[in-house]
């Protein structure tokens, strides 16, 4: 083989045509790729056109911020599970979805201050877990010494009382623990009533459990309670009413 011969074969090996093409139709996918930007559809869109769209409110940014709003919420809802288990409002309570649910929860609420003490009205407000996982305010009325108030509730599967002037906060759910029928009863105090609970505050009572027609007696923070789980009453809906009389006094 003669010299130039010899040069056209390292110059064809050094540049062999399939290997140029190769290379070259990588570098321009590549390339091309790198302008574009994968939207919330699935489709690339050119960065530019993605600039454009964001700041014109256009539907791929809608549909973006409609996604991570969801996934925001989802959050919460279970950083709202994890702080009530942390808080232990709800360790041991189970909550059922409100359609068809198992068991609804209602209060009853005696203000056993003698009638001769002033200012011895409170008021008492009935909360509720929603599907949302927030509390929400239900009910609120006027319990004058020496009286009861009406029925508040039923509602829902996880619900409470908030004794306004006494900063107590009074609470039943259902045991998650397989065949146990009782219903776990807390008290707490010194905090305040938000969508994620009673927040801040300590506890008097947590989570005693009670069964049919029994009661519990607590002290603390000034006054005297007593709960007291009265016979379910079931409804023609397939639903257990969990029924409660709460009585307060000053210690």
């Amino acid at each position: 083989m003669d010299r130039q011969h010899s040069a056209l074969w390292d110059d064809d090996t050094r540049e062999d045509p399939t290997t140029v093409d190769t290379r070259s139709r990588r570098h321009l996918l590549g390339t091309a790729a790198g302008g574009f930007a994968l939207a919330a559809g699935g489709l690339l869109l050119p960065h530019w056109l993605g600039d454009e769209a964001e700041a014109a409110e256009h539907p791929v940014r809608r549909v973006q911020r409609r996604k991570e709003k969801k996934r925001e919420r989802q959050r919460r809802r279970l950083e709202k599970r994890r702080n009530r288990r942390r808080r232990g409002t709800g360790n041991n309570q189970a909550r059922a979805p409100r359609a068809g649910a198992a068991w609804v929860l209602s209060f009853y609420a005696y203000n056993d201050t003698p009638v001769t003490t002033p200012n011895g009205s409170e008021e008492i407000q009935y909360w509720y877990i929603d599907n949302d996982d927030d509390w929400k305010l239900h009910d609120a009325t006027q319990v004058a010494n020496g009286t009861s108030s009406g029925k508040l509730g039923p509602d829902s599967e996880l619900a409470g009382l908030l004794i306004v002037n006494r900063g107590v906060f009074i609470s039943a759910g259902r045991s998650v623990t397989p065949l146990d029928t009782r219903m776990m009863v807390s008290i707490e105090y010194g905090g305040k009533m938000t969508a994620d609970g009673y927040e801040g505050g300590q506890f008097m009572l947590r989570e005693k459990g009670l069964y049919q027609n029994e009661q519990v007696e607590v002290t603390g923070n000034g006054s005297h309670f007593t709960i007291q789980r009265l016979y379910d009453v079931f409804h023609n809906g397939g639903a257990f009413e969990k029924v409660f009389n709460v009585h307060f006094r000053p210690a």
